[in-house]
């Protein structure tokens, strides 16, 4: 969506390096909070106009106009970890549970709901945001503001005991890789959006 693109800017390609400790744990909180809020989004219709009257299908374009684009805000910034993947996975498949009227007891397959409801994976979608943004960034002039970030060099900094921390970048690489496309193919805005499309 295009506010992604407004707000990006101001909120840069985050380098998930200059994060300490605490301000990882302040990110899974803020997390948290993001998804128990959006997951009160449905709850603004009464319980049984949801629960009745509207279609699996209509469930299903109200949670793709209204919640998701809430819940992925700024996702194409994130140097996500799989912990931040897997938290998300579980709010949605717990609010498309919610909307079928099911629960985990009932024993259907997550990709039952999904095929009936007509959303795709959110992983994918976050997959998609990052790479349109990456597109976006790189068909800038090499002076934009935007690109700046990418000529930045930290001094005097250490690196801490433990495994390094993910870089924005490496996850797009991860994420190309995966899509079987490459750089130069953002120069064209139509094909790249194109091939990173995610239906649903």
């Amino acid at each position: 969506m295009n506010f992604h693109l407004q707000d990006g800017i101001e909120k840069g390609l985050v380098e998930n390096d200059k994060k300490d400790h605490g301000e990882d744990e302040r990110n899974d909180h803020e997390q948290d909070g993001r998804n128990d809020h959006v997951e009160v989004e449905p709850l603004a219709m009464t319980h049984e106009t949801w629960k009745t009257e509207l279609q699996v299908c209509l469930k299903g374009k109200f949670y793709k106009a209204v919640v998701r684009p809430a819940m992925l805000y700024g996702v194409e910034c994130w140097p996500v970890k799989n912990s931040h993947v897997q938290r998300m996975k579980v709010a949605e498949m717990r609010m498309l549970r919610w909307m079928c009227g099911l629960t985990r007891l009932d024993k259907i397959k997550n990709e039952v709901i999904r095929e009936k409801v007509g959303v795709a994976p959110v992983d994918e979608k976050m997959r998609e945001a990052r790479l349109m943004w990456f597109g976006h960034v790189r068909r800038r002039s090499p002076d934009a503001p935007v690109r700046s970030c990418e000529r930045l060099a930290v001094v005097g900094a250490s690196r801490g005991r433990g495994r390094p921390k993910r870089y924005w970048g490496e996850v797009i690489r991860q994420d190309m890789a995966k899509m079987r496309i490459s750089e130069d193919m953002t120069l064209d805005r139509k094909v790249w959006r194109s091939s990173i499309r995610v239906v649903g």
